[in-house]
């Protein structure tokens, strides 16, 4: 019989410090089984990927990226036309961009 997994609130999970420390989070850790360890991998990587996004979107709204932007607009202006008809031309995947 499969057990019920429950969903947990990062937000809003109470933690104190002893708790936190990474020592003990470390050995809770190394504790679970090889089906918790996989769905906690799993979620790292989700909420790694959120912070990403979120870094992301913060660079680009305070103007921290601009400078690549500047850099696409510019290489834009250089690259030739396109040999191909407009409908067989994938400017994405042209080799002739390179």
């Amino acid at each position: 019989m499969a057990t019920e997994r429950q969903t947990v609130d990062i937000d809003t999970f109470p933690v104190n410090s002893e708790e936190a420390s990474l020592p003990t989070i470390l050995q809770a850790i190394a504790a679970l089984s090889e089906e918790d360890y996989r769905e906690l991998k799993a979620w790292l990587e989700e909420y790694d990927w959120d912070r990403w996004d979120k870094q992301i979107g913060r660079d680009s709204e305070s103007g921290v990226l601009d400078f690549l932007a500047d850099e696409v607009r510019l290489k834009s202006r250089r690259r030739p036309p396109c040999l191909f008809r407009k409908s067989a031309c994938s400017r994405r995947l042209c080799l002739l961009w390179l």
